[in-house]
């Protein structure tokens, strides 16, 4: 009994001893029975997947794709501490050397972790117009001021026909844009102003028991009661800035409010608000005036609804006439919205002048065209009238605008005074707002339209015209 005890254990020592020798031989082959008892069988499909998941460097990691939380394999649980048993299968090939290092390589952040991306901005396009240049002798010829005396209108043969064309096809354009770009709204009609007052009326004396009257006068026309106050001259050069195309921007009009006075803004009458805009502007002492719509020579450019037009009957003329003088009130008198072809008309220029003179206005020409009979016509129709000399923002390069506002310091001083005319462009505004305050400085003080418009003598004035 014994003696088979001892060969039995003898043969199942040798038999282990056998059975450990194959699996140190051959640790990569195990038996399909064997398999099924690995340590990893006993573990869930993604404990088994993390396992056998080899790690990655830091630089393969791919935008697309996140890594693993942990790439080590996990630890087997204390039951298969002990030696795998042996395996049959071939060994597993060893891993890839890492390549050799180079230039640190750029990690880039997972999609995942990222983000959603922002999207592009998109920018809206800006339509800008290609304005004709006129050549350098139209420029020089058309900074000529012109000459004018107190008994007669100011001659325009000091001024090229061609320059001034060339000034009216660039301003035409540059209007024809602000209407174009303005959100307009069909205005409310507004009442007409009040009639003209009697040159003089009697109020009844304010001490009692006392009979006798007292005269008063007032002004006789519209444009003199609503005139702005005039800054003592001082002996200075006088200057008059107009800024056309008022009402079709809040932003720009309130600037243009805020700049010092007297500032002369001429207001389109299909603009936006505009018996807040004209009270605003008159309580922070400004002066008015309505920027007449009327025919240009450019077919392309639109001076608005209800434009002054060659050719029409003189019933609805008239009536064009009447609807745009009532779009607002408190104005002093009346300039020329585009108007190259229309100005040109004495025809339907006298209808104007007529108009305004039943009404107590004024006229400045904006003088778009040299062949414009508006100064004429109005001197004619003893209407107290003015012609422009500047033109501030033909160009609307800040630095170009600046010349333009020395340009009109210097006719000033050597005619006594000046009008230059802009519009409420942001680079205008710019340019006044820091030329304006030092006027005191060079001599100069700005005045109101109507300080500047000369009346003819009586006995040039023609009551029976039109």
């Amino acid at each position: 009994m014994t003696k088979s005890f001892l060969i039995a254990l003898a043969g199942f020592a040798v038999g282990l001893g056998v059975t450990t020798a194959l699996m140190f031989i051959s640790p990569g082959l195990e038996a399909p029975d064997q398999a099924a008892r690995s340590p990893l069988a006993s573990l869930p499909a993604v404990e088994q997947r993390v396992a056998l998941t080899p790690a990655l460097p830091e630089n393969t990691l791919d935008s697309g794709a996140k890594p693993e939380a942990d790439t080590k394999p996990a630890p087997a649980p204390a039951a298969a501490k002990s030696p795998p048993p042996p395996s049959l299968s071939p060994p597993p090939a060893p891993p890839p050397a890492p390549a050799p290092p180079t230039a640190p390589a750029v990690r880039e952040v997972p999609a995942a972790l990222s983000g959603p991306k922002m999207p592009a901005i998109r920018r809206p396009g800006i339509a800008a117009a290609l304005l004709e240049t006129p050549e350098p002798a139209e420029i020089q010829a058309a900074a000529l001021p012109n000459a004018r005396t107190a008994s007669e209108p100011p001659p325009n043969t000091q001024i090229s026909n061609a320059a001034i064309a060339a000034e009216a096809r660039r301003r035409e354009q540059m209007e024809d844009e602000n209407v174009r770009l303005a959100n307009l709204t069909t205005p409310a009609i507004l009442p007409p102003a009040p009639p003209p007052l009697p040159p003089s009326e009697t109020v009844p004396n304010a001490i009692p028991g006392t009979a006798e009257p007292l005269p008063r006068t007032v002004p006789r026309d519209t444009w003199q009661r609503f005139a702005a106050l005039t800054p003592p001259i001082e002996g200075r050069a006088q200057v008059a800035i107009v800024l056309d195309d008022m009402g079709l921007s809040q932003f720009r009009s309130d600037r243009a409010i805020a700049l010092p006075r007297p500032i002369t803004l001429a207001i389109l009458p299909y603009g936006n608000h505009l018996d807040g805009l004209v009270a605003r502007a008159r309580t922070a002492g400004h002066e008015i005036l309505l920027h007449l719509p009327m025919e240009p020579l450019s077919l392309d450019a639109d001076p608005g609804p209800d434009a002054l037009l060659t050719g029409l009957p003189l019933a609805e003329l008239d009536r064009r006439i009447a609807t745009n003088l009532l779009r607002l009130d408190g104005y002093v008198g009346v300039n020329n919205h585009m108007g190259s072809r229309f100005t040109a008309s004495e025809r339907e220029m006298r209808r104007v002048m007529r108009a305004l003179r039943a009404r107590g206005l004024l006229f400045l020409d904006s003088l778009t065209t040299g062949k414009s009979t508006g100064h004429r016509l109005a001197w004619e129709y003893g209407l107290p009238t003015v012609v422009r000399d500047i033109f501030l923002d033909n160009d609307r390069d800040p630095a170009k605008i600046r010349q333009q506002l020395a340009l009109t310091a210097a006719t000033a001083r050597e005619h006594g005074h000046a009008i230059a005319i802009g519009h409420p462009y942001p680079e205008t505004l710019d340019a006044l707002e820091s030329w304006l305050p030092g006027l005191r400085d060079r001599g100069l003080v700005l005045v109101p339209i109507s300080a500047l418009v000369k009346q003819p003598p009586p006995e040039r004035v023609v009551r029976g015209s039109g």
